[in-house]
């Protein structure tokens, strides 16, 4: 009997979490088209920036920078996560490596993991057969070679055809003189870009320019062309609100010339930046490659990843096949918020041209937007954006969860990351009558049928014991035991 009880407890426990679930984190709010529903992955600090080996273990980054009177606490881990069951929860989590500043670029290739920090990128060796903490096999790009501005300065990593592909934001909002008398663009010859790396020798090219910050970018399985997004500035007269928008853009990496996106002086499609006095005209007349698809104002667009076609138990229909999702993190600078979601860009039938942008999970924002006062007005790990130099009123919560990278399965299901809660939410089609609701009203079914089962089972033996003359043995209060 004591080890039923004991079943009954831990069947409990897990029961509890799939339904409640974190405190933050609220599943019912989550709004995803028919046929799809949300789940709980696992669970790792801060997370960010995802990759998955063949063998099916999902590396998750960690991302913590934070800077509270004047002390830096930014010393985060790379994670490993395994469903060893197939039940749709990672039942292995697990750091593989040290503390590091700011991890947030991962990316698996051959066996190894690379890790991007601020100032370098580590190479751990056959990394599946090591999952545990240590110190990395090697040095692959050495801090000499990488600036370290914090100022966007969160690198991230992508392996394809064989090379590594890092980015190196810009150090500012829009170029200009620093406290050093040094331009922003002037402190080093990689900000901005993307560089490729050979991960054999560590040589970095330039393959593109003109990117204000890139923090996430896929490769297209049917073109081998990269797609990246990129953040737009902030504080752009006159509508800082509106203008500009975030950027999902494509990279053939066969230009002869390094190809210039246009930062800072173009935006999106031809929007011009009257700082430096350029025009939309300019922009459509100039060399500098347009957007392949506007993103939402200041939507903080981060990880892509291109949807590929499986027969997997839970692919996604053909619609969503070659799709690209983007983790929009969610606005810090506008008013109402925007952002604080997944969305989907639809490629052409060749799958070189964005034809539709839409919204594929949200609820992180509540609907319609929450006006507050203070945050304790505000859900979850959500705040009250009432910085006086920003927002005037009314003020608005922000989101409860922000979306950071995206991954797709083996099993088809799409992974979404969420730093603010530091959890990893499944996404699954199970067909137009599939229902997360649904399974956790089957689950909470078995549950009630287990416990009334046990109840009885308890009923009956406490009867029995009468029967045979034996008084239940008394079991003493609390107070009783600690006197």
């Amino acid at each position: 009997m004591t080890g039923l009880l004991i079943i009954v407890a831990l069947f409990a426990a897990v029961f509890a979490q799939v339904n409640a679930g974190d405190e933050n984190v609220f599943l019912d709010r989550l709004r995803l088209p028919k046929g799809f529903s949300a789940s709980v992955f696992g669970h790792v600090p801060f997370a960010r920036s995802m990759d998955l080996s063949p063998n099916g273990t999902l590396f998750v980054a960690s991302y913590n920078f934070q800077n509270i009177s004047g002390v830096h606490k930014d010393l985060t881990r790379v994670w490993a996560l395994r469903d060893e069951d197939g039940d749709g929860v990672a039942e292995i989590v697990k750091p593989v490596t040290e503390l590091l500043w700011v991890p947030n670029g991962i990316a698996y290739l051959n066996g190894d993991l690379y890790v991007a920090l601020i100032d370098r990128v580590y190479r751990y060796d056959d990394i599946e057969n090591h999952l545990e903490p240590r110190e990395p096999s090697a040095t692959i790009i050495s801090p000499d070679r990488l600036p370290d501005d914090t100022w966007h300065g969160w690198r991230y990593l992508r392996a394809a055809n064989d090379k590594l592909y890092l980015a190196v934001g810009a150090p500012c909002n829009i170029p200009g003189v620093r406290d050093d008398g040094v331009d922003c663009l002037d402190g080093h010859p990689t900000f901005a870009s993307i560089q490729e790396i050979d991960p054999k020798t560590g040589s970095m090219t330039t393959v593109a320019k003109g990117i204000r910050n890139s923090v996430g970018f896929t490769q297209h399985p049917a073109t081998g062309e990269l797609w990246f997004t990129d953040n737009g500035r902030d504080s752009m007269k006159p509508d800082r609100n509106r203008m500009p928008p975030d950027e999902l853009n494509r990279l053939t990496l066969k230009d002869k010339d390094v190809p210039n996106y246009g930062f800072p002086y173009c935006y999106g499609y031809h929007l011009g930046d009257a700082h430096f006095n350029y025009t939309d005209e300019m922009c459509k007349q100039s060399d500098f490659k347009p957007a392949a698809m506007q993103l939402g104002p200041h939507v903080a667009s981060l990880g892509v990843r291109v949807y590929q076609a499986s027969d997997a138990a839970f692919s996604f229909p053909k619609a969503y096949h070659h799709s690209l999702f983007i983790a929009e993190h969610g606005s810090w600078d506008r008013q109402p918020p925007n952002g604080y979601r997944v969305t989907r860009v639809r490629p052409d039938r060749t799958n070189t041209k964005a034809e539709s942008y839409e919204v594929f999970l949200d609820g992180f924002l509540s609907s319609p937007l929450q006006q507050c006062a203070s945050d304790d007005e505000c859900p979850g790990t959500s705040v009250c954006q009432m910085s006086q130099d920003i927002y005037v009123a009314p003020y608005y919560c922000s989101g409860w969860g922000r979306p950071a990278d995206v991954q797709q399965m083996k099993d088809g299901a799409l992974l979404v990351s969420d730093e603010q809660n530091g959890v990893v939410y499944r996404i699954v089609y199970k067909g137009e009558g599939g229902s997360s609701k649904g399974l956790q009203a089957v689950v909470g079914l078995c549950f009630a049928f287990l416990a009334g089962f046990v109840l009885v089972m308890i009923g009956l033996a406490v009867r029995n014991k009468l029967r045979e003359g034996h008084p239940v043995e008394h079991q003493p209060l609390m107070a009783e035991a600690s006197a």
